[in-house]
This record gives C-alpha cells, sequence and structure tokens, in this order.
C-alpha cells in the first residue's frame, strides 16, 4: 500500500503550529456559527425572539442542570420550528448528557432546515458516529453526512476525521488513511489528527511511515496532554522496530507529560515503561519492577482488570522472571 504523503502537513504546520483546532465534539459545542446562519423559513416563526431567548437561558443553564436546558431548548424548538441554530442548540445539550442518538436526530433536523450547511451535516455524521460505537446503529448511516459535509466544505478538517473513522470501521483502510493525512494537513497542529493517522500506519505494521508520522507531529504539536498519545504511539513504533533503546527516552517523555498519569488510558505509560526497562541491555532491574508493580496496583486490581487483561499478564511474569514479585 502506498501511504498518502505528508509532505503538505508539514508545511501547514510551521504558519500554524499554535493554532488550536477543535476537536469534533468541540465543533459541535460551538455555537458561534450556527447563531450566524439564519435559516429558511425564521419569518414564519410564530415567536422567534422569545424562542431565541429561552434558548439564550437553556445555555447558561447547561452546565449545571442539562435536563433542565434539554427541557428549554425543546420548548424553544416548538415555538421556532424552522429556526436551524435552535436544534443545534437543543443537540448541543444533549450531547452533554451523552443522548447521542437523540442528539443526532436533532443535528438531523437543523442540517435539514439549513442543508448547505457544512457544520450542521458534519455534526449529524459524527453523533450517529457515536450512536453506533454504542453499539445503537451502524457506522455506514455516518458516512453519507459526513461526506455531504465535505462536499460542501472540502477544509473541513473535523469531518475528515470523522470519515476516516468510519471507514475505518467500514474495513476501507485506504480510504482513512487519505482522509486522516487530509485531517493533518488542515490542523496540524491538533493531536488527534497525527495520533489517528500514526495508530493506523502502525495496525497496518507500516512502522516506517508510522515513524515518520509521529515523529512529524511532535514538531509542531504543543502541551503536554497533547502530546502524551503521540509519543506513546512513538515509543511502541520504536519498540515494534526493534530498537528499545530509542522507544525508551519516548515513553519517559510521556510519562513526564503525564504527571501522576491517573487521567484515562494514562496509566499504561507504566507498563510500557516498565517492560522497556526491563528490554534494555542490561536489563534496568529495579526500575522496571517499579513500574511494573505501579502498573499492577492501578490496574490489575481494579475494574479495568478485564480490559487489560493480556497487559496485566504480561506485568505479573515479567516481574517474575526479573525475580521479584507484587507485594
Amino acid at each position: 500500500m502506498s501511504p498518502p504523503p505528508l509532505d503538505r502537513a508539514r508545511a501547514a504546520a510551521r504558519p500554524r503550529s499554535r493554532v488550536r483546532a477543535a476537536s469534533a465534539v468541540g465543533a459541535a459545542l460551538t455555537l458561534a456559527v450556527a447563531l450566524a446562519s439564519p435559516s429558511a423559513g425564521a419569518k414564519c416563526d410564530g415567536d422567534l425572539a422569545a424562542a431565541l431567548a429561552l434558548a439564550k437561558e437553556a445555555d447558561r443553564e447547561r452546565a449545571v442542570d442539562v435536563a433542565a436546558a434539554i427541557a428549554k431548548h425543546k420548548r424553544a424548538t416548538e415555538l421556532a420550528p424552522s429556526r436551524a441554530s435552535l436544534f443545534w442548540r437543543l443537540a448541543v445539550s444533549q450531547l452533554k448528557a451523552e443522548e447521542y442518538a437523540a442528539a443526532a436526530e436533532s443535528f438531523g433536523r437543523a442540517w435539514k432546515l439549513d442543508p448547505k450547511h457544512a457544520g450542521y451535516a458534519a455534526a449529524h455524521g459524527t453523533a450517529l458516529a457515536r450512536v453506533a460505537a454504542r453499539g445503537g446503529g451502524d457506522f455506514a448511516a455516518a458516512r453519507a453526512p459526513l461526506e455531504a459535509a465535505l462536499s460542501l466544505d472540502p477544509n473541513h478538517a473535523d469531518a475528515h476525521h470523522e470519515l476516516g473513522d468510519v471507514l475505518l470501521h467500514l474495513h476501507d483502510d485506504r480510504g482513512a488513511l487519505v482522509h486522516y493525512t487530509r485531517a493533518v494537513e488542515l490542523a496540524p497542529a491538533h493531536a488527534p489528527h497525527w495520533a489517528a493517522l500514526g495508530d493506523l500506519y502502525l495496525r497496518l505494521r507500516l512502522l516506517e511511515q508510522a515513524e515518520q508520522t509521529l515523529a512529524a507531529s511532535l514538531e509542531v504539536v504543543e502541551g503536554d496532554a497533547s502530546r502524551f498519545p503521540l509519543l506513546m504511539l512513538l515509543g511502541q513504533t520504536l519498540d515494534r522496530r526493534g530498537r528499545p533503546a530509542d522507544a525508551l527516552p519516548r515513553f519517559e517523555q510521556a510519562k513526564a507529560a503525564c504527571g501522576a498519569c491517573g487521567g484515562p488510558g494514562q496509566a499504561i505509560v507504566y507498563f510500557s515503561l516498565g517492560m522497556s526497562y526491563a528490554a534494555q541491555s542490561p536489563p534496568r532491574r529495579a526500575e522496571a519492577i517499579q513500574n511494573l508493580t505501579a502498573f499492577s496496583k492501578m490496574i490489575c486490581r481494579g475494574a479495568a482488570a478485564s480490559r487489560y487483561a493480556d497487559a496485566c499478564s504480561q506485568a505479573h511474569d515479567r516481574i517474575a522472571r526479573l525475580g521479584s514479585a507484587i507485594p
């Protein structure tokens, strides 16, 4: 397979290295575009002013009482049922409440009212993908609105990323590579685009391309939280390429980036560090045992143990081989 080039992404990254592109859900939470886009038929609404005032009140209430906010947003859509931005705002509250199917329907209503709005189409497709990821729908249903969004706005980076995710679930690896690469080119400071592309190269065992991609990402992505997954992926790539001495500094940088590493998905750094210390020549025994033990205590004795069963088994086996035991 011939991988898509990253040259344009590197070139684009230089003048935009400080850009903070929003994530797909973050873009869905951005109301400015929606509020600036009038809908066809707004003149027919019986009480538009009251609806907009109610929606504004609901926006403020969303952070403290999302259920009440949803109720007010629904009332606003009843007062002005042809105003697309009101359905958008309702969907934002439904997303916050993790009511993904309802949010998908509301985004769909907004898009139907304003069919040339790329943001509405992208948000509808993204919400449908979230529903599918939770077993409540089909990823194929998310494809059409995302493709429609890109036909309206070919430079919508988040739509490219989301379409890449959908195509990956539909077993179209080549299509996913194309759209992840385009997302990187359009928003090179946004770490999740790079992580998706690097991870896919890694899954496809295109290790040279994975290394090049992830190394390039670290030249432009700023912020410890954003760099953490990129450093982890690069460490894993170097380890798979048989270069444990090169992998170790990346895992150490990842550990420094996440601090106590108690956030979602961060504890795995202790496993990676421990295994990497054990793989050095000669093995760094004390550090390997310390990190593998920390991983075991954090993960292998709790609710996440089943999800990390293989890593827990490897950690326990390596600790035993190093002549120690988990206290």
